[in-house]
């Protein structure tokens, strides 16, 4: 199959393709967006030049590139490998926070990063390592 074609199984045990996930993902919000906007007065306006429209264009079209992806790796890995690479998000999201725009840290922060990274570890080392039929708790 394609990559495209490949499928995520759905809560109910519907299977449906990735790229649909993501539309109604991407649908949902950018009509929460419009409400919260609304809501709290503000309003929508282009930047003033090109060349930041074509920025603005480019991140938008990469999220929605960067969550097909995802989507479809969640699919395709085991579950082990799919829990960390769904929860490292949160981790490498500080980290660019902290060292790439250099945004002030503190210790309520660290001790969240590492919290989420270190329960992260630990359940994706229990489902690589441990076997459903010998590790029962």
């Amino acid at each position: 199959k394609q990559w495209y074609q490949r499928r995520v199984r759905g809560a109910v045990g519907i299977e449906v393709a990735s790229s649909v996930t993501t539309f109604y993902t991407n649908i949902c919000v950018m009509v929460c967006g419009a409400v919260l906007n609304s809501a709290t007065g503000q309003t929508y306006s282009l930047p003033l030049c090109y060349v930041d429209r074509y920025i603005l264009s480019g991140c938008g079209g990469g999220a929605c590139v960067g969550l097909i992806l995802l989507n479809w790796g969640l699919s395709v890995e085991k579950s082990a490998p799919a829990t960390l690479m769904r929860n490292m998000d949160i981790v490498i999201a500080f980290l660019v926070q902290v060292f790439l725009f250099r945004e002030p840290v503190d210790l309520l922060s660290v001790a969240g990063a590492t919290l989420i990274l270190a329960s992260t570890i630990s359940v994706t080392l229990e489902k690589a390592l441990c076997p459903r039929y010998f590790c029962r708790i």
